[in-house]
């Protein structure tokens, strides 16, 4: 298997456990109720309709990570990423995995600790609600690789022309946290 079909199949293990750990999480615990009369059965979607309680955004679709570009009055620094990466926005739900280098290799049996780490520490991954109001995005954290930021919120504005989105935040400088840094990450639509 290579690396990029080990890739492929980390992100959707870990984007189908992510989601499922996101709606157990987001979910209020019931106490049972009377199961309700038989309904009829929902008619199955067709390919690119999402369900009606949420609009489609310009976000909606899949998207990979190209590049970076950090501003800030004490550092500039730009990044091209060619680690493989995956952004999911449907129905007001995203999820994404992003390799933030070379991704691990295959782990022997029984794993090492050091192989482990090396794993973990190859990847970001998180999953939550979005809602978009005109060029703002919020994004609402629910499940993540990195415990610390579930439960968080964060803001970008975005714009999308043709197939590349960029998302721009702002947040304190890596090297002086009393300046204000800027991010923009450019991402380029998956067909």
């Amino acid at each position: 298997m290579s690396a990029l079909q080990s890739a492929r199949a980390a992100l959707r293990a870990t984007a189908v456990l992510a989601i499922a750990l996101a709606l157990t999480r987001a979910l209020p615990a019931q106490q049972p109720t009377p199961r309700p009369a038989p309904q009829p059965a929902p008619q199955p979607m067709m390919h690119g309709q999402h369900a009606a309680a949420t609009a489609q955004t310009p976000l909606d679709g899949a998207w990979r990570r190209v590049s970076a570009v950090l501003t800030a009055p004490d550092t500039n620094a730009t990044t091209t990423f060619a680690q493989p990466s995956v952004y999911l926005y449907a129905s007001g739900y995203y999820s994404y995995l992003a390799f933030t280098r070379e991704p691990a290799k295959p782990l022997s049996t029984p794993a090492t600790d050091a192989e482990k780490v090396a794993a973990f520490d190859s990847f970001v991954s998180q999953a939550g609600r979005y809602r978009v109001q005109d060029s703002t995005v919020t994004l609402e954290v629910l499940a993540a690789r990195v415990p610390n930021v579930m439960g968080t919120s964060r803001t970008a504005t975005f714009r999308v022309q043709g197939d590349t989105l960029v998302m721009t935040t702002e947040g304190r400088s890596p090297r002086d946290t009393t300046q204000t840094a800027r991010t923009r990450v450019t991402y380029v639509r998956l067909p």
